[in-house]
């Protein structure tokens, strides 16, 4: 099992079918709901399953070097090298860092917008936990979006002041309290987080692209004979529903021939066995 989870698709392939089952499961189960949650399940399931249909671009010569940099590629190889630096990797190394600034920048706003408040889960569902807030603000920013309305806090129409009103409410928006050192804040952090993280990770990826391309043509034909290999002994659906239980059946008596045989008896036998 972990052989097979070792493998890039394999695991797309479990993770999908993990999905497809939930979303079924909670499709058929709870009877009277409006069936919101299967049915994001069932998208989910669907965007990996197109994820997966990448690999068959693994055969095509310009394709297949770029499929390679956006995934982890463990290539087990003697005639190879042992680990290929991916793109994925850079992105993810890149993603701790961005996180912690987002975290601390977001609390920064919180704090000085909405002083005193405690609690920050709220009273409703964990869709309107005011947690959440404090993570989109700065993390739209690291895109490029200001937010200057909500930093100089312009045009608040459908809020309150009232703290007995929010607290008790969640569908009701609590008032921001203007600060002048919020857009400072904000300013410095979007300075840093697009100049200096975004081209950090930019240059990880040059990196990344330079030391792909340089056994481009390697990787390729690795990647090529792993497609071709995995589809060599395969039957195309809906064949596979009418053969595949007989491949079962042979493969379990096949094992249970090789169990009750005793390689030491005949050395032959066990020369095979081996």
């Amino acid at each position: 099992m972990k052989r097979y989870l070792y493998d890039f698709w394999n695991a797309v392939d479990l993770t999908s079918y993990i999905l497809l089952i939930l979303a079924l499961t909670v499709r058929h189960s709870i009877e009277g709901y409006p069936y919101t949650i299967a049915r994001r399940l069932f998208a989910l399931s669907l965007l990996i399953m197109y994820i997966r249909f990448l690999q068959l671009f693994l055969m095509n010569r310009r394709l297949g070097p770029t499929l390679i940099m956006i995934k982890e590629m463990p290539s087990y190889h003697d005639a190879i090298f042992c680990v290929v630096s991916s793109q994925l990797k850079d992105l993810l190394y890149f993603l701790v860092i961005a996180s912690i600034v987002i975290v601390g920048t977001g609390t920064y706003y919180h704090a000085n917008l909405y002083p005193n408040h405690i609690n920050l889960v709220g009273t409703g569902s964990w869709s309107t936990w005011h947690i959440w807030k404090i993570l989109y603000y700065p993390y739209w920013q690291l895109y490029g979006e200001p937010f200057n309305e909500f930093l100089e806090v312009q045009d608040q129409p459908n809020c309150t002041s009232n703290r007995s009103l929010y607290e008790t409410n969640s569908e009701v928006e609590r008032c921001a309290e203007k600060d002048p050192t919020v857009p400072v804040v904000a300013a410095a952090y979007m300075l840093i987080s697009n100049l200096l993280l975004v081209n950090l990770v930019i240059a990880m990826f040059s990196y990344t692209f330079d030391s792909v391309m340089a056994n481009s043509e390697m990787l390729w034909r690795f990647e090529r004979y792993t497609v071709i290999t995995n589809y060599e002994g395969k039957v195309p659906s809906p064949l596979n529903i009418i053969i595949r239980p007989f491949q079962l059946m042979n493969c379990a008596r096949q094992r249970f021939k090789r169990c009750k045989c005793d390689p030491a008896d005949d050395p032959e036998k066990g020369t095979n066995f081996l």
